[in-house]
C-alpha cells in the first residue's frame, strides 16, 4: 500500500522506519502546510517497506511518502495476554 502526500508541504516528523510493523490508524508521518500540521496515518497494518522521505524534504501533492507491504501483517506478534485462573 502507497501512502502518499494529500497536499504540498514539508515533512516535519516520520513516525517509523524501514521494517517497522504498524496497525491500522497508527501514525506515519507529520507534513507542515502554511503553519497547520496534518498526521498520516496507516490506512491498513502491516510493515514498512520503503521510507521515500525524510524530515525536511518539501513534498508535491500526491507525492510518495512510504509503501507498506501489507502481507507482511500476518507476521506481527500477537499481544495476548494470557489468562491465570486463580483458584
Amino acid at each position: 500500500m502507497r501512502i502518499a502526500a494529500p497536499m504540498q508541504g514539508t515533512v516535519v516528523k516520520v513516525a517509523v522506519e524501514e521494517g517497522q510493523v504498524v496497525a491500522a490508524g497508527d501514525l506515519v508521518a507529520v507534513l507542515e502546510a502554511m503553519k497547520m500540521q496534518h498526521e498520516m496515518s496507516a490506512r491498513a497494518g502491516g510493515i514498512v517497506a520503503r521510507l521515500a522521505v525524510k524530515v525536511g524534504d518539501q513534498v508535491a501533492a500526491r507525492q510518495l511518502l512510504l509503501e507498506l507491504d501489507a502481507a507482511g501483517k500476518e507476521d506481527k506478534p500477537s499481544l495476548k495476554v494470557p489468562t491465570v485462573s486463580v483458584p
